[in-house]
This record gives structure tokens, C-alpha cells and sequence, in this order.
């Protein structure tokens, strides 16, 4: 059957585009979410879950505490198929379900926001998805999704590319939280670092062109909105001097924010953020 494009309140895509994140509250049903808790502790209780080391419980109480614990569905290293796409561990069912709403959802998003063709694309191996479990205490630390090759690796943007390569492009979660959960007493909120205005144009990425960075509103000023930065790593000028800042105004229209074409090492020295 043909998968829906409406499966997203209204309003969201234009919440995304504008650079902030979309909320659904009991997206996914008290049943559903009974089944895949207890998909995640039978799963755990068997061993299929590994230790994950970004996040940190200062009170260093235990292992489980210190570090959150990930069913990752393959390896980025070795390419290997991991347990949360494994048939013959847990409810593959109940895994197999909740892929296929998330289908929904990537068949929409590319339909819908700007330049986002590959959202929907079968290739193998590029939607992460994955289960995650927090010791009591552990967190994760503030951090960027997603870096431009241009920040990982000194001319990055000239190295050859993997077959069907791709990047993240939008991140989701899906909390499965037990119905009597408590803020105060249990925690596990997530704390979101949001523009205080939304985009004057679409985020993310121009085709190649990542976002990494904003130029922020001034209050009260309707000629200073949030502008998306994007990094141009191909810009014509000298040899290894072709990095170029661009952003857009309200009209679409490309406005370069670098003076020159500068070295690549420049923000790869200082990793962009």
C-alpha cells in the first residue's frame, strides 16, 4: 500500500523549516508503547544492549548509571547488521512496526520540506534507529548532530565519497516512558537549545551546502531575522582557499557573508562551533 503523507500534525513542517523542534504528545498508543518497553527490557536483560559512552552520571554510582546503553539496528564501522533489526531476538514485531510508522513519517517529511530528497530513499544502512536506555542519573551532554565534512577532516570535502553516502538530516525520539512518570522524580527531559526567533529561510542544508551556524535576530528589527549560515566548501578562488559563508534573505536570494575565500583549516581548527 501507498504510505500516508499526513502523518504529522499541522503545521509541523513549517515549525521545522523555521529551525525549532515539533512535539507530538502519545504519538504512538499505551499498547504500543507496553509492547516496545517490553521489548527493550527483555532485550536488555539478555545482553543485546551496548555500552554507549556520551553521556555521563557525575555521581559515578555504577556502570549501568555512568553511561547510556544502545540496540543500534548496524555498525557505521563495520557495516555489520546489529540486534534491533535482528529477527531472531525480542518482538521483531513490535520493531517492525514502529519502522514502518517512522516510513510514514521519512515519505512525508520529503515531501514536504525543503530539499530533503533522500529522507525516503531505501538505501541500506542510512536511517539510524535504535534503542536507547539511560542509567538512573546519566545524561547527555549538549552537542551538534551533525558536522560538515569540511570541520571533521582538513579538506574533507575533496576526499571520495562511500557508495549512496548520506548524513542525518533530521533526529527523532520517541519516548516509551512508563504511564506514572514524574519530572520531578525521575527526570529524563529534554532540554532544547532553540533559536529565540524562527528562520527567515528553510534550515539545514543547499544540496551539499550544510548549515553550521546562525546569524542571530535583533530584537525589534525586522531587517535582522535568523538567518541559517551555510558553508560553500567549492567556492572559486586561490588553491586551498575556497571555503565561502552564505546565507539567504526573505526572497531566497543568496547573500555570501565572507569577504574572500578562505582556507578550510581556518574552521577546521575550531571545529565550526
Amino acid at each position: 500500500p501507498a504510505l500516508k503523507t499526513n502523518v504529522l500534525p499541522e503545521g509541523s513542517f513549517e515549525i521545522l523549516e523555521a529551525g525549532k523542534a515539533v512535539v507530538i504528545p502519545n504519538w504512538l498508543g499505551p499498547a504500543e508503547c507496553r509492547a516496545l518497553r517490553q521489548d527493550i527490557a527483555d532485550c536488555y536483560q539478555a545482553g543485546h544492549f551496548k555500552n554507549f559512552v556520551l553521556s555521563r552520571n557525575p555521581s559515578k554510582a555504577d556502570r549501568e548509571a555512568n553511561d547510556r546503553w544502545i540496540m543500534t539496528s548496524f555498525s557505521k564501522r563495520t557495516g555489520q547488521e546489529g540486534p534491533f533489526v535482528d529477527a531472531t531476538i525480542g518482538n521483531i514485531e513490535i520493531r517492525q512496526t514502529l519502522k514502518a510508522r517512522m516510513a510514514q513519517i521519512k515519505a512525508s517529511l520529503t515531501t514536504r520540506l525543503y530539499d530533503r530528497p533522500t529522507l525516503a530513499s531505501n538505501v541500506p544502512q542510512t536511517h539510524e534507529m535504535e534503542y536507547l536506555r539511560y542509567g538512573q542519573g546519566a545524561y547527555l551532554q549538549r552537542h551538534t548532530d551533525e558536522h560538515h565534512i569540511e570541520l571533521q577532516y582538513a579538506g574533507g570535502s575533496a576526499r571520495s565519497k562511500k557508495p549512496n553516502a548520506t548524513r542525518r538530516s533530521i533526529t527523532w525520539m520517541v519516548y516509551v516512558n512508563e504511564p506514572d512518570w514524574d519530572v520531578g522524580r525521575d527526570g529524563g527531559q529534554l532540554r532544547l537549545h532553540e533559536r529565540a526567533m524562527p528562520s527567515v529561510s528553510p534550515v539545514g542544508a543547499r544540496g551539499r551546502h550544510l548549515q553550521i551556524g546562525w546569524l542571530r535576530a535583533v530584537e525589534n528589527d525586522a531587517d535582522r531575522p535568523e538567518q541559517p549560515v551555510f558553508l560553500d566548501p567549492n567556492h572559486p578562488g586561490p588553491e586551498n582557499e575556497s571555503c565561502m559563508l552564505f546565507t539567504f534573505d526573505r526572497s531566497g536570494h543568496r547573500i555570501d557573508l565572507s569577504r574572500a575565500p578562505f582556507p578550510n583549516a581556518y574552521l577546521y581548527l575550531s571545529y565550526g562551533d
